[in-house]
C-alpha cells in the first residue's frame, strides 16, 4: 500500500485560503508569546543586576560590582539579541498575513523589479552630465 505524500489537489485548493491565514496567526501568536517570555526573563535579571553588570561590563572595564554568574551573562546577551529577532519576525509575519488577506502592504501595485527600474530611471534622468566636470589627469 502506497500512502500519498501530499493531499489531493482538490483538498489542497480548499485548504489553501484558510490554512495559510491560520498558519500566520499561529506564528504571530507564538512570536508574541515568546517575546513576552523573553522580556520577562530579562526583567527578572534586571531586578537583581544592572544591565552593565548583567553584560559583564564591570569585569571588562575593571570597575567594582557584583559578581555575575556566567549563566546570567550568557542569558542576557542571548535574550537581547533574541528580542530584536522576535520583534522583527512578528512584524514580517504580520505583513505576510496582511498580504494573504489581500492588503497591499507595499504601497504599490508594481513588482519590486519594476520599482527598481523606475528608481534607476528617475536617478539617471535627474543626473547631471558629469563627464565634462571630471578633470582628466592625462
Amino acid at each position: 500500500m502506497v500512502l500519498p505524500v501530499s493531499p489531493a489537489p482538490d483538498v489542497a485548493a480548499r485548504l489553501a485560503a484558510w490554512a495559510t491565514l491560520v498558519f500566520f496567526i499561529a506564528l504571530a501568536i507564538l512570536g508574541v508569546c515568546w517575546t513576552i517570555w523573553t522580556l520577562d526573563i530579562l526583567r527578572s535579571i534586571a531586578q537583581r543586576y544592572s544591565l552593565g553588570a548583567a553584560l559583564g561590563l564591570n569585569s571588562i572595564f575593571g570597575r567594582p560590582g557584583p559578581e555575575v554568574p556566567p549563566l546570567v551573562l550568557i542569558t542576557t546577551v542571548s535574550l537581547i539579541v533574541g528580542v530584536a529577532g522576535f520583534v522583527a519576525a512578528v512584524i514580517v509575519i504580520a505583513l505576510f498575513a496582511a498580504r494573504a488577506l489581500g492588503v497591499n502592504v507595499a504601497g504599490s501595485d508594481r513588482s519590486p523589479a519594476t520599482n527598481s527600474a523606475v528608481i534607476f530611471r528617475t536617478h539617471i534622468s535627474h543626473r547631471k552630465n558629469t563627464a565634462a566636470e571630471i578633470p582628466c589627469s592625462a
